[in-house]
């Protein structure tokens, strides 16, 4: 009998070595027209990806509005943002009209000195007559803020920025209107968040007045506006990230950096709202091209709920020491996409099926042993 439970043990270990913990980031055959970092990205809850404005190092004026196919994997320019706009948040409506909020515009001077303007402006975006226009102002200049869906039909939150890292904004697209209706418990920046769906929002980042290697993730009831938090297990971000709701789990892309601490570059963050912890991912084929001296941030990212699949578009790689010129920055064109398990079971499954095959194995082996003695 203990042959047999070695029998098993062997066969166990060789097939569960199989499994592989990974996700892959699968290019696309097309890239973005530009190289850009910054853009903003809303799915239109069917067949199309809309990429809107961004900043390029080679033609940093960005104001395009790209439209991506996702059935025939192609993207065109389709319009154009009434300024070149970068670093800001966005939004849409019931009725599939999309909303830039803030963000910032580069100024050339005619002693070719760059200067930096942050906006207010809202502009909207009608994908059905491709015009856009100014509706509405923020109540102050902001820029890297994060916009998640409000509580009632057609409302986005407009949470933290580089100007205002305690507020919350509420943005009406009804009746167009912003308006700062409470702080944050935590001022943040940078900074990411997601919504539950269930009044509730999920905000991941560096805590302003506390420099620290980890924070805790911080579980915000969006109608009383308190805040619980879970362990400091979130890594400290050196830039901007992505984040997308699967309706289950939320995968934060790019923005961080701590190899001496499980958390590599080319990984992305799965969060359960379920215990508050987070879960390192490793990603073959990240755009980071296998280089652990880069990390990979300010890219713009949607979930498609119909195909389970996340889609990335655009970003940059930098240097994890810190360096901010473009010599040690590369910005990328691609589009990725990297497809989730199915159900949120199904990370296990593999291992369950190889445990399954393993016993079924060991089962014919004492049938056989049992015939062979009778």
């Amino acid at each position: 009998m203990e042959h047999y439970f070695l029998s098993f043990f062997i066969i166990f270990i060789i097939s569960t070595s199989l499994v592989k913990s990974q996700f892959v980031a699968v290019e696309s055959k097309v890239k973005l027209p530009k190289a850009k970092h910054g853009s903003c990205a809303v799915y239109d809850g069917n067949d199309s990806i809309y990429i809107l404005g961004g900043y390029s190092i080679d033609t940093p004026q960005s104001s395009e509005i790209y439209k991506y196919t996702i059935s025939s994997d192609t993207i065109a320019q389709i319009g154009e943002l009434p300024l070149p706009v970068f670093e800001m948040s966005g939004s849409i409506d019931t009725s599939g009209n999309m909303y830039t909020h803030g963000g910032m515009i580069e100024i050339m001077h005619e002693n070719g000195t760059l200067d930096y303007h942050s906006l207010t402006e809202i502009f909207r975006f009608d994908p059905v007559a491709n015009t856009t226009s100014k509706v509405a102002d923020l109540p102050a200049p902001n820029l890297e803020m994060v916009s998640i869906p409000g509580d009632m039909p057609n409302t986005a939150y407009i949470l933290a920025g580089y100007h205002d890292r305690e507020a919350i904004v509420l943005f009406n697209m009804t009746d167009l209107t912003a308006s700062r209706i409470a702080n944050l418990q935590k001022a943040y920046w940078f900074m990411t968040a997601v919504s539950s769906g269930d009044g509730f929002a999920f905000i991941f980042g560096n805590e302003d007045d506390n420099i620290a290697p980890t924070y805790p993730v911080a579980k915000v009831n969006l109608n009383t506006r308190q805040a619980s938090y879970g362990p400091p297990t979130f890594p400290r971000l050196l830039g901007m990230p992505a984040a997308v709701w699967d309706g289950k789990f939320a995968y934060i892309i790019g923005g961080y950096g701590n190899i001496s601490a499980g958390y590599n570059t080319d990984t992305i963050i799965q969060f359960d709202p379920s215990t508050l912890e987070n879960k390192v991912i490793t990603v073959a084929n990240f755009p980071t091209n296998g280089n652990p001296e880069l990390f990979f941030a300010w890219t713009s990212a949607v979930y498609v709920p119909k195909l389970h699949r996340i889609y990335i578009f655009g970003g940059i790689n930098r240097g994890l020491d810190g360096c901010v010129v473009a010599d040690c920055t590369t910005w990328r064109d691609g589009i990725w996409y990297i497809d989730l398990p199915q159900t949120s079971r199904a990370a296990m499954l593999p291992s369950i099926g190889y445990i399954l095959l393993s016993c079924t194995i060991l089962a014919v082996m004492i049938s056989t042993k049992i015939q062979v003695q009778y």
